[in-house]
């Protein structure tokens, strides 16, 4: 109803004002002079943009840089029919999104739930910018004017960040030129957007004021999928004096999305029908036997179960359909279906179960003043507010799809669902993040020459000089608590934290009547906090005697942390020889003073239940507060031997600190992260200025990476089974002589990460051009090769140092973990669990070369436009794009002795995608107004077949667990109507 409404507004127009990054449009220009803090669009061409600030933080020609750069303009963007970052960064070279990693966040929680993407290879968290403002705020192009795309570390822009680079997003600012446009878009999902942005003089050449919104209800090609946006923004210049500019912005906004990931259903059923469709046909018990094949039981534990239209029940031991053999899926039992024969390939079985929801707000004051000749200040001042709702509620089996086999419910009923597919969630886990950041800024430019100083000498060698500096400091607030879903009501257990009561919910599926997903169940179920008075704030219990609540995770780490980074910037741009020779030369301080607690001192905070965003983390963790120092530069040099003709190279650094939150195995803080990068190449500007061509190579390296817990790369649960070892050492073995056991540094202390080192080489190619006034052209051709040094070496060295001591003593080889247990013959034993690990460093060791991120080698990308200025054709426009990646590393085998034999990958599949668009332009209104309209077709020949995602050694070859769907065929049709 919300959108419906909205979206009434917008129903008789498509994109918004066509400048390409404009700071106040050409008429503004010709009035009042520019500070070196903002880009003048009047000399963007197309495609091509002169100018950019993602090089010096000043404007400056991209032929006068050192470093690689891509500025995607607001005509490009239109053209592909860009509404985001995501849109806009597909065409970027070696850019793409963030799926995860074959060993470090292999399930890609990070690109789904948070901003990240990558470029190079390395991740782009930090390096994500609006107006050079670090913001956690997923982009849009309704309110952006330019992309503008950094690569590789320049300490210039940042010290403190990825070593793969910095992505710059310019907000639309007011105009001295009253305007407005509408547009709306749909394309083939049913997807819906409505955009409106007005700009208005109020005082003429003193104040003008600019307002826009965009209403989206957007969907993919997968069944459910869902994204709901609404962004409101304002944008305000004031110029009191000539030589004085403010500007003032202001949004907010709310999303609420659904986390898709990219590869089909798994498959849990097949199985089950392989083997005839066998039943269970009477409610179980402990002492039920195992079933016959095809079929599995619940666990051995209670089992408490949830599901719409029938009373809460115990389903210890009942059945459920077969998991696939363990060579046939992946380390987190993941094996996607390959036909639609039993499920259609386009279903989202997890729907709402994996989402998010964002609100936020940000508020920022620019003040520049023109103090003299050549010398201009900016003074920054910006808040912002993100809170995100991370929905993990079908965590743990995700989108696992299996068959309800039981013929009656637990207590003997008939189950109305016997034989139907389902997915279930067996831990429910919400994550609330709340971020808030306060920026103040001041920079300084100054200009000076001196070609006129000394004499001949002068005016043959020496030129103008730009200087630049920059003091921010930046305080960030993080909270982040994590919750999981229990039964209050006693209907299990007494203890709402017991295990029986984190209940779990099944939810059955249906494609044939349009039921493809489980719901977003669990927004309405409040949450728990308090230690003494807890039980006075349990819900009511719902018509199913459930009281369900959020209750603190006491197994999972909460953070509540403050930030307050200080920076202090210099940079050099420098001219010799009549330009010819041009210096670049920065030079970085950043640091950084963390409020944060140590793993020990959260455990006791989750022990109370406490409600940590009560804490101020300055008082609370003053006594761990700690400062984390890092200096980085950028050295340049730009040759032209001829005007045309600019030779460059670039040598920078990066440094990226660690937070306390943050430990290795034994309990330590991890070192910070440490980049370095070089790039060389070549620009050359051909045909009067009509083309550009650019060839870029670079090598870049990322020291001390962080990563998640090793486990992912070596398909061995490290943790548990080293934490299994010292228990039953401490708890049968030791006596009161030996060491602590379960105490650093022995036994792993809470949820710990390790190290990795990257590094990335390759080459950009990059060329636009404008051949004709009515003719655009741009294509890129990029290669990367990314691989890993070194891998977990923290773990490396703990396991180094305590497997000779696990093998020292035959007598433990056959022990386990809980010897009174009535069955032991399940339990792995002290001998299995060490072998276990021996194969985990095995594999560690042989990771080293090792290609992580799922990125192509080889990506190509292209973009071309051709306007009609006469003729029957006059005013259409016809373009068409395409998009190319070479097959991808996703996967390795396995050698003998359970180590990676990296030098022989399994390769994943090129891609293609081609798109194709028509515009018409023309005047109506009398001419007061000009009408837009625009089709785009993406993926124009239907390529949908399945992609490779990931690939795993099963023993007998090669066995591809994961396969990604792509978006097939896609209508987009856009109105835009400006007056």
């Amino acid at each position: 109803m919300k959108l419906a409404c909205a979206s009434s507004v917008f129903a008789f127009s498509p994109s918004l004002f066509s400048q390409s990054e404009n700071t106040g449009g050409s008429e503004e220009t010709e009035v009042f002079e520019l500070s070196p803090f903002v880009i003048d669009a009047k000399n963007d061409s197309g495609y091509y943009a002169e100018n950019t600030l993602s090089g010096t933080r000043l404007s400056s020609s991209v032929n006068d840089l050192a470093s690689a750069q891509s500025v995607l303009t607001k005509e490009f963007l239109d053209d592909i029919a860009a509404t985001s970052f995501e849109d806009a960064m597909k065409f970027a070279p070696n850019t793409g999104s963030d799926t995860g990693g074959i060993s470090d966040d292999p399930l890609g929680n990070r690109g789904l739930f948070f901003n990240s993407y990558r470029v190079r290879g390395f991740r782009l968290d930090e390096g994500l910018t609006t107006d050079f403002l670090f913001s956690a705020i997923p982009g849009d192009v309704y309110n952006v004017q330019r992309i503008s795309m950094s690569r590789g570390p320049n300490s210039i822009l940042f010290g403190l960040g990825s070593p793969g680079g910095n992505s710059n997003q310019v907000s639309k600012r007011a105009m001295f030129d009253d305007r407005s446009s509408i547009q709306v878009r749909f394309d083939s999902d049913n997807s819906r957007r409505g955009v409106l942005d007005v700009n208005r003089v109020l005082i003429d050449k003193k104040l003008a004021i600019r307002a826009a919104t965009v209403v989206e209800e957007s969907f993919t090609h997968r069944k459910p999928s869902g994204r709901e946006q609404y962004r409101y923004y304002l944008n305000a210049v004031y110029k009191p004096f000539e030589k004085t500019t403010m500007r003032a912005l202001w949004e907010t906004g709310e999303i609420d999305q659904m986390n898709v990931r990219p590869w089909t259903t798994t498959d849990y059923f097949s199985l089950w029908e392989e083997a005839g469709q066998p039943s269970v046909t009477e409610p179980a018990s402990v002492a039920t036997p195992n079933p016959e094949p095809g079929l599995d039981r619940l666990s051995n534990g209670n089992y408490a179960l949830v599901i719409d239209g029938i009373d809460p029940m115990n389903w210890r031991r009942m059945g459920r359909s077969q998991l696939p053999d363990r060579e046939f899926r992946n380390a987190q039992g993941l094996a996607s279906i390959t036909s639609d024969s039993e499920l259609p390939l386009y279903i989202n079985p997890v729907g709402g179960g994996q989402s998010v929801d964002i609100d936020f707000s940000n508020t920022a004051f620019f003040f520049e003043q023109k103090l003299a000749q050549n010398w201009h200040l900016e003074l920054v001042y910006n808040k912002q507010n993100v809170t995100r709702n991370v929905w993990n509620t079908l965590g743990a089996n995700f989108d696992k799809v299996f068959v309800d086999p039981n013929e009656v419910l637990p207590n003997g009923d008939p189950n109305p669902n016997f034989g139907d597919k389902y997915v279930e969630a067996v831990a429910s886990t919400r994550f609330l993040v709340d971020w808030g950041v306060e920026t103040m800024r001041a920079t300084t430019s100054y200009e000076f020459d001196l070609s006129e100083q000394f004499g001949n000498f002068g005016e043959r060698f020496l030129g103008k000089t730009r200087m630049a500096g920059l003091w921010e400091e930046r305080e960030t607030q993080g909270y982040r608590p994590i919750f999981r879903l229990h039964d209050t009501s006693g209907t299990f257990n007494a203890d709402p934290f017991a295990g029986f009561n984190r209940v779990k919910h099944r939810f059955y599926i249906d494609p044939e009547n349009g039921v493809y997903g489980a719901p977003k169940f669990a927004d309405n179920y409040p949450i728990v906090w308090g230690a003494e008075d807890m039980a006075s704030n349990y819900p009511t219990p719902a018509e199913n005697g459930l009281g369900l609540a959020w209750m603190p995770a006491q197994d999972l780490p909460q953070l509540h942390t403050n930030e307050r980074l200080t920076s202090n910037m210099i940079a050099m741009q420098s001219y010799f020889w009549k330009d010819r020779l041009i210096g670049i030369f920065g030079w970085r301080d950043d640091t950084l003073r963390l409020w944060d607690g140590p793993a020990s001192e959260y455990e006791r905070v989750n022990k109370f239940f406490a409600d940590i965003s009560t804490f101020d983390p300055k008082e609370r963790w003053s006594e761990f507060a700690a400062d984390i120092d890092g200096s980085t530069r950028t050295r340049g040099l730009v040759f032209r031997p001829h005007r045309d003709v600019s030779l460059y190279f670039n040598d920078s650094s990066s440094f990226r600190p660690v937070t306390a939150g943050f430990v290795d195995i034994r309990g330590n803080r991890l070192e910070n992260e440490s980049g370095k990068g070089q790039d060389y190449g070549v620009r050359w500007t051909m045909l009067d200025g009509k083309a550009h061509l650019n060839i870029n190579w670079f090598e870049t390296e990322l020291e001390g990476e962080r990563t998640g817990q090793v486990s992912g790369a070596t398909g061995i649960g490290i943790r548990g089974r080293v934490d299994s070892l010292w228990t039953i050492l401490a708890e049968q073995v030791a006596g009161p002589n030996d060491p602590d056991y379960l105490a650093a540094p022995y036994r792993s202390q809470g949820n710990w990460a390790d190290y990795a080192d990257t590094a990335s080489e390759g080459v950009e190619i990059s060329f636009t051009a404008n051949p004709t006034k009515e003719w655009r052209l741009h294509f890129n051709l990029s290669r990367q090769e990314n691989y890993r040094s070194v891998f977990g070496t923290q773990a490396q060295a703990y396991l180094d140092e305590f497997i000779p001591f696990w093998d020292s003593n035959d007598d433990w080889k056959e022990l386990v973990r809980d010897p009174d247990a009535a069955d032991t013959t399940t339990q792995s034993t002290f001998g299995e669990m060490l072998q276990e690990l021996k194969d985990a460093r095995s594999r560690l060791d042989s990771l080293e070369g090792a290609q992580d991120g799922r990125r192509p080698e080889w990506s190509f990308n292209m973009s071309t436009a051709y306007r009609f200025t006469d003729g029957r054709l006059k005013g259409f426009t016809l373009g068409g794009n395409a998009r190319w990646r070479d097959a991808a590393v996703i996967g390795y085998p396995v050698g003998d002795f359970g180590q990676f034999l990296v030098e022989q990958p399994f390769m994943g599949e090129d891609s293609t995608n081609v798109g194709v668009f028509g515009r018409y332009a023309t005047k109506v209104f009398n001419d007061k107004a000009s009408w837009v309209i625009q089709l785009n077709i993406n993926n124009v020949l239907d390529d949908d077949d399945l992609i490779p995602f990931e690939a795993v050694d099963n023993g007998n070859g090669e066995f591809i667990s994961r396969w990604s769907l792509p978006r097939g065929r896609t209508f987009i049709l856009s109105n835009t109507l400006t007056f």
